[in-house]
């Protein structure tokens, strides 16, 4: 992994035909909406690392430990995505 980059979604100052991202995730006004952004080599690095942490038998507890200290309770959407060049 190259980097993971943390952010909290802000009020924002949509544009017309464009919906505010807190709203697609159903995040009321005083819910914190955090987004990570983890970035990696290439696509076989991440492969790698996620096929890594799948064989720690201590990343589940790990895991389920940051779950529910920063969402207890909360669904946590995951996706991969694919830098988009124009």
């Amino acid at each position: 992994m190259v980097r993971s980059d943390f952010f909290v979604l802000r009020d924002a100052r949509i544009f017309g035909g464009f919906r505010d991202l807190r709203s697609v995730l159903g995040a009321t006004p005083d819910e914190e909406v955090w987004v990570e952004i983890e970035t990696y080599r290439d696509a076989a690095d991440s492969v790698r690392v996620i096929g890594d942490i799948g064989k720690d038998p201590e990343a589940d507890s790990l895991f389920a430990q940051v779950i529910q200290l920063a969402a207890p309770g909360v669904l946590c959407p995951q996706g991969n995505t694919e830098r988009v060049h124009f």
